[in-house]
């Protein structure tokens, strides 16, 4: 019978066209978390009405409409932006400023 000798699929070659110095994905990581939490922030002691408070704004509008749309025409910026990633790495540096080697929880 036909059988696949490897994984093809799992081996897709990345290339990047332009590279962004390091100094500045930390600041895109941390406007990103800054402005997660003014979401939040206006999300919970905000004023409650959806008309008037920027939550509703910024996650509809900005996070599901405006990010992909953008993203179409200039490539991927939620990935400088990613507060989660940034909060992530920023983890890491500090596990790794402590002398031990960063590993996932999983796997």
């Amino acid at each position: 019978m036909f059988r696949l000798r490897g994984r093809r699929l799992g081996r897709v070659p990345r290339r990047e066209l332009l590279s962004v110095p390091r100094a500045l994905e930390w600041l895109a990581g941390g406007v990103g978390v800054a402005l997660f939490a003014v979401v939040v922030y206006a999300g919970l002691r905000g004023e409650q009405n959806f008309t008037s408070n920027l939550a509703p704004t910024a996650v509809y509008v900005i996070f599901w409409v405006g990010i992909p749309i953008a993203s179409a025409f200039v490539g991927d910026l939620w990935r400088p932006f990613n507060p989660w990633r940034a909060v992530a790495r920023a983890g890491a540096g500090a596990l790794r400023a402590a002398g031990r080697e960063p590993r996932p929880l999983l796997g």
